[in-house]
């Protein structure tokens, strides 16, 4: 399939890339799967706005469904709560055993812990209502067969409960980023930082996505029913 030669070129040259396809390793999937073709289409796309985020637009992602749109936020959230936090919250607490620093012990850590468990809050507000209900309303929209139970929610809701979790992130990179003279010899901090950065990037990624796209969709699917 080109899409996948094409993603595989661009992860050669960019091995950074190499997480978004390893999203879908697993056989988890929000809906039925989605068609391949537009899946493997969304990840070339995904992997080229990955690459140039300060260009990105919502207008990129405008051509694909709800459900594949859900399905990858969700999956991207495993990795956030599997794989992501984990990694900085050890890479914090490696560095503070190491070096005892109060910067790291009594600011460094708890701004992550509380970046954390609002972002875990967050996750679990879009699993439990959001993402079920999306996926309601795109069948709904199009005319398949009708969900027996509405779930009582809206993209308004949504907004209101919706508030925006990355200043403690960026405070936390700041932070680190006045230790850097200070540790930046340790191959250790450094991974940390990249693995921060690494973070932010995919979050603007992940936001656009879900604000700028999923949730204008959502919020048409419903002036259509309503129509």
């Amino acid at each position: 399939m080109r899409q996948i030669q094409e993603l595989e070129a661009l992860i050669c040259d960019h091995p950074e890339l190499a997480h978004l396809p390893a999203r879908y390793s697993n056989s988890y999937s929000v809906t039925a799967r989605p068609c391949p073709t537009a899946q493997s289409q969304f990840l070339v796309d995904l992997a080229y706005t990955y690459l140039d985020l300060d260009k990105a637009t919502a207008a990129q992602f405008e051509p694909y469904s709800i459900s594949l749109l859900a399905d990858y936020l969700k999956r991207t959230h495993a990795d956030y709560l599997g794989r992501i936090l984990p990694q900085i919250e050890a890479g914090l607490e490696a560095l503070s055993m190491r070096y005892n620093d109060t910067l790291l012990t009594d600011a460094a850590i708890p701004l992550f812990g509380k970046f954390a468990n609002d972002l875990h809050a967050h996750i679990g507000l879009e699993e439990e209502l959001f993402f079920p209900y999306a996926i309601q309303l795109e069948a709904l929209a199009s005319g398949k067969e009708l969900v027996s139970e509405m779930i009582s929610y809206s993209t308004s809701a949504f907004a209101a409960h919706h508030p925006n979790h990355d200043d403690d992130i960026i405070k936390l990179d700041s932070l680190l980023q006045s230790l850097e003279a200070k540790y930046s010899g340790d191959m250790a901090f450094r991974i940390l930082r990249k693995r921060i950065a690494h973070l932010m990037s995919d979050l603007r990624l992940h936001c656009l996505i879900e604000d700028d796209v999923l949730t204008n969709k959502v919020r048409g699917a419903e002036r259509k029913l309503r129509n």
